[in-house]
């Protein structure tokens, strides 16, 4: 299978999901060594828009693979919707 096609496998499984309450819960994410590929995008996305208490996402860039410091990366994960009015999307290099 491609790579491909495993992400949209993934990105699906996701989406069928029904949001559990440990989810609901969720205050705080830290993602270390995040290099924006499609799979971690599309798990952010996910959390996102099913974690209703959201306050704060953390992003540290993987300086391997991230050339801009990751401000491409967060500004595209700032666009995206969320289930939290507070939820904030930072970088934490």
């Amino acid at each position: 299978a491609s790579s491909l096609g495993v992400v949209d496998s993934v990105a699906d499984f996701l989406r069928s999901q029904k949001c559990s309450e440990a989810l609901t819960q969720l205050k705080i994410v830290n993602m270390q060594l995040f290099s924006g590929i499609e799979a971690e995008m599309e798990f952010v996305k996910y959390l996102l828009a099913s974690a209703t208490s959201l306050e704060e996402m953390a992003i540290t860039p993987h300086a391997g693979s991230v050339t801009d410091g990751g401000n491409l990366i967060l500004d595209e994960l700032k666009r995206y919707p969320r289930a939290s009015p507070f939820a904030e999307i930072v970088s934490s290099e």
